[in-house]
């Protein structure tokens, strides 16, 4: 039988077409196993750096109001008046209690004084307290050596909407030690520079929090503290109801590897005193960052887990963490199926060889440069039309892997692509769109894009804003004419290209509408401008405008360079007539 030259043929046709599936499989099986493992480390990676932010973010505006008011603090208190009044190197330990006369007119001027300073406090800290978002409660707790008698203020919070007026913590009724009544306060002292507490109950309020605390000198003399609450709660509900995989969770711990929340330990347990293999936890944290290419890997109760880790602003570490089999689960599945079928084909490809040679041939070698196209990263690839026969069986199993495999990798692209402060498009997700028309530009189907346009916005007086009113107040500007952009071009990508530059491709009717629209925008933000209170609420925008001229323009770059000048035209006009208008008045 081995003689026959049909025989010959059959079986070296047979041979060929297992080498093709073989090396279909195992081209296959290795890019969908590195992708997928690619995918799932930027997907944990990705998630965790999200989640760190914005914690980061639901902290960040206590900080800041924190620290703006501790040097508002430093200034405003004299220490003359500190000199006069005989407190000059006080430390805030009780040291200068001893043998003081409350009652001297020394005392006397002193506690005037400070009466004056801490109504002077209140009334501007009131005001940051109210434009700072997330926190609960709010106070300046003066030293006890300096004064009996204005202890400071507190405000807080107490289940209700506003902040209500609370009496201070008496220092001086509770032990040094009690962390739960003063150890905020000693705590201060002790580190001596602003800092975030980490997550405490507070018996004098009834609280659990963290807090951001600023201890106020001046002159060598501690004066007191300056500090911010935030709801303990509200952040650990950030995290609390994660959907990681099918039994993945996030928790916290402090710095020493105790844990501060976790959906299944106690609080306070130590991670290495559960079990000594989550100490690689605690080793491996500072070794990873969100832009890390690997996760942490360790095993807990016999199961082999994978975690991404990041260190918060106030100290505490945040881990998101999932079985290792769940987050391999999705490209094992794909592998088995992958594999069965390529049992199955090789054993019907087996029979019929003799019969379909020839159908046989030309789709597989598709096959074959397709699954290369697909281990080098190309997605969009051309396949056999998918038949009734076996090849077209294989053709329509492989294209349905491809299109799935698509479809996972643009969602995480989509997220990769989006800034995350206006919400819009970022510099990347422009990169790839220039090169994609510059392609469709060079190919025989140029007419599709023969209308388009590029449309420049930069933000004016943003730095002014940065610089006077500090950048949350410039980041609500950017936000605000963000906002603006998308809502006059709902139908046109928008993409955020610079710190305070913004591009919109134009086509079809926003193409044809596209001097209207401009106008448009000029009148909407001279309404937004007439009604707003704060400069940050305005919008002030330079424009620039051009359209793709098929004879002069080869690439996207050439329309984009005019649309640029024409926007700094613009804005030196626009800086211009400032410089008219302010020189008239």
């Amino acid at each position: 039988m081995f003689r026959s030259f049909r025989a010959r043929i059959t079986f070296f046709v047979i041979g060929v077409v297992l080498s093709c599936v073989g090396m279909i499989g195992a081209i296959s099986l290795f890019s969908i196993k590195r992708t997928a493992e690619q995918s799932s480390v930027q997907f944990m990676s990705l998630l965790c750096d999200s989640k760190y932010r914005e914690m980061n973010e639901y902290m960040d505006s206590v900080r800041q109001s924190v620290d703006i008011l501790s040097h508002f603090l430093s200034g405003d208190i004299s220490s003359v008046a500190l000199l006069e009044g005989g407190v000059i190197g006080a430390k805030g330990t009780g040291e200068m209690l001893e043998g003081r006369d409350w009652e001297s007119d020394q005392q006397k001027e002193l506690d005037e004084y400070l009466r004056a300073h801490v109504k002077n406090v209140q009334a501007v800290f009131n005001s940051v307290a109210y434009n700072t978002s997330n926190a609960i409660g709010y106070y300046y707790r003066l030293n006890p050596e300096i004064s009996n008698q204005k202890p400071g203020f507190l405000y807080f919070k107490n289940g209700t909407s506003d902040f209500l007026e609370t009496t201070p913590t008496d220092i001086l009724s509770y032990d040094k030690n009690d962390e739960e009544r003063v150890g905020w306060y000693y705590k201060t002292i002790e580190r001596g520079r602003p800092s975030w507490h980490e997550p405490y109950f507070d018996k004098n309020l009834n609280t659990k929090m963290t807090s951001y605390i600023a201890p106020i000198y001046k002159a060598g003399t501690f004066v007191g503290v300056v500090g911010m609450d935030l709801s303990y709660d509200a952040l650990v509900e950030k995290i609390h109801n994660l959907d990681i995989y099918e039994t993945g969770y996030a928790f916290m711990t402090d710095n020493t590897g105790h844990i501060v929340y976790h959906p299944h330990l106690p609080e306070g347990t130590v991670l290495r005193d559960v079990n000594p293999e989550l100490a690689e936890l605690e080793n491996q944290v500072y070794e990873t960052t969100s832009s890390s290419s690997s996760l942490i890997e360790y095993t807990y109760n016999g199961i082999d887990m994978k975690a991404a880790s990041q260190v918060l602003e106030n100290g505490l570490r945040l881990y998101i963490c999932a079985p290792d089999s769940e987050i391999n689960a999705g490209w094992q599945h794909l592998v088995q199926a992958l594999l069965l079928a390529m049992f199955l084909l090789i054993i019907v490809f087996a029979a019929i060889a003799t019969v379909i040679i020839s159908r046989v041939t030309k789709p597989l070698r598709r096959l074959t440069e397709a699954s290369k196209q697909v281990s080098e990263g190309n997605h969009d690839i051309d396949l056999p039309e998918a038949g009734d026969d076996e090849v077209g069986t294989l053709s329509g199993a492989f294209r349905d892997l491809v299109d799935n495999l698509k479809i996972y990798i643009d969602d995480l692209n989509s997220k990769a692509y989006k800034d995350p402060l206006t919400k819009v498009k970022n510099k990347a997700a422009f990169d790839i769109w220039c090169r994609q028309i510059n392609e469709t530009l060079k190919s025989e189907d140029e007419m599709v894009f023969a209308e388009f346009a590029v449309l420049m916005f930069d933000a004016n007086l943003l730095k002014e804003i940065n610089d006077q009113y500090g950048h949350p107040r410039g980041d609500i500007y950017l936000q605000r004419g963000s906002e603006l952009i998308c809502k006059t071009f709902a139908h046109s990508p928008v993409f955020r290209v610079g710190g305070d530059e913004f591009v919109v491709i134009l086509q079809d009717d926003e193409y044809k509408n596209r001097k209207e629209l401009m106008k448009q925008f000029e009148q909407r933000a001279e309404e937004i401008n007439a009604e707003a209170v704060h400069p940050w609420e305005k919008v002030n925008m330079a424009m620039g405008m051009s359209a793709y001229n098929p004879r002069h323009d080869t690439s996207v770059e050439s329309v984009y360079k005019r649309a640029d000048l024409a926007m700094y035209k613009n804005k030196r006009e626009w800086k211009q007539s400032q410089q008219v208008e302010n020189k008239n008045i």
